[in-house]
């Protein structure tokens, strides 16, 4: 059961910045001994799978980007990047980095939910949706703007 739900709202509407947060926050997390699943449309997960590899020289974070089951073999790195819900269940790790504009996803798994949401309407759009939607199932969120 989620216990832990925080929004960053970011100022900008650049993508850039928006996906060098987001690899800033995997980075984190990895640090912290954290293990996530980021969830996200497939060209952000391939934009970070790029940016996680190549960022910096000394800074490689263990990761992989399911696509298909037979990849499920990489499970057990500490970050997974999908685009397929279906396999939320599947890749079962204590924080998730929702990044997706679904309205319905099962977070029910995850003891930790990640919002990153920079000033583009269509993930401003979703994520208010997102977050009536957990305020109305009565969570605490916590709400950070950068």
């Amino acid at each position: 059961m989620v216990v832990n739900i925080e929004f960053f709202i970011l100022k900008s509407a650049d993508s850039k910045s928006y996906l060098q947060f987001v690899a800033d926050q995997v980075k984190a997390y990895y640090q912290g001994n954290k293990p996530i699943v980021i969830y996200a449309e497939p060209s952000i997960c391939q934009a970070l799978d790029k940016l996680l590899w190549f960022d910096q020289e000394d800074s490689f974070i263990p990761h992989f980007y399911v696509t298909k089951d037979s990849e499920l073999e990489y499970i057990n790195l500490p970050v997974l990047l999908v685009s397929d819900a279906g396999f939320l269940d599947k890749c079962i790790k204590d924080t998730l980095i929702d990044l997706s504009l679904q309205t319905e996803v099962n977070y029910s798994q995850f003891s930790s939910l990640i919002k990153i949401v920079d000033q583009e309407p269509y993930r401003l759009k979703a994520s208010r949706v997102q977050y009536k939607q957990l305020q109305q199932q009565g969570y605490q969120i916590q709400v950070h703007n950068f």
